[in-house]
C-alpha cells in the first residue's frame, strides 16, 4: 500500500498495516526531520523491521537531492539475513511503483567466508583459509604493487566492487560500528548524514563494554613473557652482528606491516585514554558508543521490544534523544496471561533440577513431557533445542530449562506451539561481587548520578522481560508468563516491565497461590483453544487498510492545520503582549527619569532654603546690633516678622519632606494639592504612570522671596 505521512509518500509492501506500525513511522519521521536521535520501544512480532525500512527508504526517495545512507545493525548474522529478506520484498515493491529510479544497493556485511564470490578463494576448506586467501589478493600493499607489476594477482571482484560506488543500505552486526578496531576500517567513509539503526538494542551498553574487554589467561601471559625474552635476545644478536641489516629489515617490516603483522589500531583518542593501564575503567568502555556514534552521525535509532524503563537509556548512554516513545501491542483477543506467584544462574538451575529429581517431581513431569536442559556447551545446547522442537512437532511436548542472560533466553524464538508458557524463577540480578560490575556501578554513580540499586533493578527487569518475551513472537501467538517471585508484585519492580506486558497484568493476578495460578492457566488455555473470527464485530481491530490509513492521515492533516492556526493566533497574542510590555517599560523608564529629576530639584531647593535662612539670620543679627534696636518698635516688629517667616519656611520644608516620604509608599506628587509640581503621578499599587498628569511650578519660593524683600525694606 501507499500512504502519506505529512509530506512523505510511504511505500509499504503489504496490504494491511498494524496501528502501532503507523505510529512508529510517525515518530521515526519526527526524529529524521529534527536530525536527532530517538528511542523507540515496540514489541517483537509487530513488524518493527519492515516499518523502519519502509519509512527510511521512502524518506530517502522523497529527497533525492539529499541522499541518506542507512546503516542497520543487528545482534547476529541470522537477524541480518532476515533484515535483507524483508528489504528485498520492499525493494521489489518500490521498483514496481517507481521504476528504476527506486533502485538501491544494499550489502550485508559479514565474514569473508559468507561474502566472498571469488571461486578460487571461497572454495577453501575453512574460514581461516578463506581469510588468508582474500588478504593475499585484496591487501592494500598487494594492490599497490599490482599497479607497477601487472603480473601480481589481485581479486577482480573486489576491484569491481570498489568501482561500483558506495552502498545505500548496510545491514551489519553491532561490532562493525562499536568495536573501534573494526569501525575504523568499515565505517570511516560514512558521512554524518547517515542514519544508524540498532535493532534489539536493549543490551547495547553491555555490547559496548564487551567491545573493549579482553580476557587473558595466565598461560597467555607466560607465553608472551617468553616471546619478549626471545625477541630481546634476537635483537641483541642482530645489533652485535649487523646493525645495518637490522635497520633494513625494520624498514621493510614497517612498509608491509599494515597487512600481515599488525592489527588495525585503536583510534588515537581512545588509545591515549584507554591504553595502557586504564583499560579496566568503565568510562572507556561506554565512551566507545557515545563518542563515535552520537556525535558522528546526525540520527541514531535505538529500538527494541524491551527498553523499559525507557527514560534510563539517555542517562546511561549520555545522549539527548528528540523522540522517546514506547508502544503497546494491539491484539484481537487477550492472548497474554502474565501472573505473579509468591513463591539465575547455571548453578541455581542445577540445584533446582537436582532437588526435583530427588523428590520425584522430575519423574512426574517426564511422564507427560520430555525434559531438555541448556548447558554451557554450545553443541549440546543446539542439539537439545533441535530435539525439543521435534518433540513439540510430533505432539509429545517438552520442557526446556534455560538460564537468564544465556543464549536461549536472549536469541531463540519459541513461537507458536514451541512456547505456550514461560516461568521466570526469581529476579535475574547480576553477581554483585563482580569487580567489573562494581567498577561500572561506581562510574555510573559518580558520572551520571545513577544509584546502584536503580541500575541493578533496571538491568534485572530488562533481562526478565527478555526471558518471558520468548513466548509471544507475533500477534497470532498466545502464551502465559509466570513470574515466580513475590518481589514482582512490588510496584518498584513491576513498573519497570514493558507496557505491553503491564497492560495485561491485572491486579487480580498479583500475589497468587499455586492453586489459583493453575485455575487461571486452565481457563486461559480453554479460552485460547476456541476458534475466533479476526474480522468479527466483537473482535478488536488490529489491521488497517489503505483507506483506514488515509483517513488517519487526513485526520492528522486536519489536526495539523488546526494546531497551526492555534499557533498563529498564539503568535499574534504574543506580539501584542510584547508591544504592551515594551510600552510599559518605556513608561516606567520615563517615570524613573522624572523621579530622579525630582530628587535633584528637591535637593537643590533644600540647598536654596538653607542659604536663604542663613541670609535672614545674618539680617536679624545685623538688625539687633543696630543702635536704638530695643527702643525701636518698628524694628522689633520687623524682627519678629522675620523670625516668623523663618519658622514658616522650616515648617514648610518639614511638610514637603513628609510628603516626599509618604509619596514613595503611595501616590507621589511634588507641590501642593492645587496642582503644584512638574512631575508625573505614580501609583505604586498598579505600577502605572499617568504621563499626562503634569503639575504647575510651586509658588512657595516666590512667596518666601517677596516676604524677604518686605522685611529688608522695613528694616531700611
Amino acid at each position: 500500500m501507499k500512504f502519506q505521512i505529512e509530506d512523505i509518500t510511504v511505500y509499504f509492501p503489504y496490504d494491511n498495516i498494524y496501528p502501532e506500525q503507523y505510529s512508529y513511522m510517525v515518530e521515526l519521521k519526527r526524529a529524521l526531520d529534527a536530525k536527532g536521535h530517538c528511542l523507540l520501544e515496540m514489541p517483537t512480532g509487530t513488524g518493527k523491521t519492515i516499518a523502519l525500512l519502509s519509512l527510511i527508504t521512502s524518506y530517502a526517495l522523497s529527497k533525492p537531492s539529499n541522499p541518506i545512507k542507512l546503516i542497520y545493525c543487528t545482534r547476529t548474522v541470522h537477524e541480518m539475513e532476515k533484515t535483507l529478506a524483508e528489504l528485498k520484498v520492499l525493494h521489489d515493491y518500490q521498483v514496481f511503483h517507481l521504476g528504476p529510479s527506486a533502485r538501491l544497493l544494499a550489502l550485508g556485511l559479514s565474514s569473508r567466508k559468507n561474502l566472498c564470490i571469488n571461486p578460487a578463494v571461497v572454495s577453501a576448506e575453512n574460514r581461516d583459509s578463506v581469510d588468508a586467501g582474500c588478504r593475499k589478493l585484496t591487501a592494500s600493499w598487494v594492490r599497490a604493487l599490482a599497479v607497477e607489476n601487472p603480473n601480481i594477482p589481485t581479486c577482480s571482484f573486489f576491484e569491481d566492487y570498489e568501482k561500483s560506488g558506495s552502498e545505500a543500505i548496510l545491514p551489519q552486526v553491532y561490532q562493525y560500528l562499536l568495536d573501534p578496531k573494526v569501525a575504523g576500517i568499515i565505517s570511516k567513509e560514512m558521512q554524518r548524514e547517515s542514519v544508524v539503526v540498532f535493532d534489539e538494542a536493549h543490551n547495547i551498553d553491555n555490547v559496548c563494554i564487551e567491545a573493549l574487554s579482553v580476557s587473558v589467561r595466565r598461560q597467555t601471559l607466560e607465553g608472551a613473557t617468553r616471546n619478549i625474552s626471545r625477541m630481546s635476545q634476537e635483537i641483541e644478536r642482530f645489533k652485535a652482528t649487523d646493525a645495518g641489516k637490522l635497520r633494513a629489515e625494520y624498514n621493510r617490516l614497517v612498509e608491509v606491516g599494515d597487512t600481515w603483522l599488525s592489527n588495525p589500531a585503536l583510534p588515537e583518542d581512545i588509545l591515549k585514554e584507554a591504553v595502557p593501564g586504564n583499560i579496566r575503567r568503565a568510562e572507556h568502555f561506554l565512551s566507545v558508543l557515545r563518542r563515535p556514534l552520537f556525535e558522528r552521525f546526525q540520527t541514531v535509532v535505538i529500538t527494541s521490544g524491551t527498553l523499559s524503563p525507557i527514560d534510563l537509556y539517555p542517562r546511561l548512554l549520555n545522549f539527548n534523544p528528540v523522540v522517546c516513545r514506547s508502544f503497546t501491542m494491539s491484539f484481537t483477543r487477550d492472548c497474554i496471561c502474565p501472573m505473579v506467584l509468591t513463591r539465575g544462574s547455571y548453578s541455581y538451575m542445577d540445584a533446582i533440577v537436582n532437588t526435583w529429581n530427588e523428590t520425584g517431581i522430575l519423574k512426574d513431569i517426564m511422564q507427560h513431557k520430555l525434559v531438555f536442559i541448556e548447558t554451557q556447551d554450545v553443541v549440546e545446547t543446539t542439539l537439545a533445542l533441535d530435539n525439543y522442537r521435534k518433540a513439540c512437532d510430533c505432539g509429545r511436548g517438552a520442557v526446556f530449562f534455560s538460564v537468564a542472560r544465556g543464549k536461549v533466553a536472549e536469541g531463540i524464538d519459541f513461537d507458536r506451539h514451541y512456547g505456550r508458557l514461560v516461568i521466570m524463577y526469581g529476579v535475574p540480578f547480576q553477581y554483585t561481587l563482580s569487580k567489573i560490575l562494581l567498577a561500572r556501578l561506581e562510574y555510573l554513580r559518580d558520572t551520571f548520578q545513577i544509584k546502584e540499586g536503580e541500575f541493578l533493578t533496571f538491568d534485572a527487569l530488562r533481562q526478565a522481560a527478555q526471558c518471558v518475551g520468548r513466548v509471544i513472537r507475533s500477534k497470532a501467538d498466545y502464551g502465559m508468563m509466570i513470574f515466580a517471585d513475590k518481589r514482582y508484585s512490588r510496584h518498584d519492580k513491576r513498573s519497570k516491565l514493558p507496557g505491553w506486558i503491564l497492560s495485561h497484568l491485572r491486579d487480580a493476578y498479583l500475589n497468587l497461590s499455586t492453586d489459583m495460578a493453575l485455575h487461571i492457566a486452565r481457563e486461559f488455555l480453554r479460552k485460547m483453544a476456541q476458534p475466533y473470527d479476526k474480522t468479527s464485530a466483537s473482535g478488536k481491530r488490529t489491521l488497517l487498510s489503505q483507506e483506514d490509513v488515509e483517513k488517519m492521515s487526513n485526520a492528522g492533516a486536519d489536526e495539523t492545520v488546526h494546531l497551526e492556526k492555534l499557533y498563529s493566533e498564539l503568535d499574534e497574542i504574543n506580539v501584542e503582549e510584547k508591544i504592551k510590555i515594551e510600552e510599559v517599560a518605556k513608561i516606567r523608564a520615563l517615570h524613573t527619569a522624572k523621579l530622579e529629576e525630582a530628587r535633584v530639584l528637591s535637593a537643590r531647593l533644600h540647598q536654596l532654603r538653607e542659604q536663604r535662612i542663613a541670609c535672614l539670620q545674618k539680617e536679624i543679627h545685623a538688625i539687633r546690633s543696630m543702635p536704638g534696636y530695643a527702643g525701636n518698635d518698628t524694628a522689633v516688629g520687623n524682627d519678629q516678622l522675620v523670625e516668623r517667616i523663618i519658622e514658616e519656611d522650616k515648617a514648610a520644608e518639614d511638610d514637603e519632606e513628609d510628603d516626599s516620604e509618604t509619596g514613595h509608599g503611595g501616590r507621589w506628587s511634588s507641590g501642593s494639592d492645587d496642582g503644584g509640581g512638574e512631575y508625573p503621578a505614580y501609583d505604586d499599587d498598579s505600577g502605572s504612570v499617568d504621563s499626562d498628569a503634569y503639575r504647575r511650578p510651586s509658588p512657595t519660593s516666590f512667596t518666601i522671596l517677596g516676604l524677604s524683600l518686605v522685611c529688608l525694606c522695613l528694616v531700611v
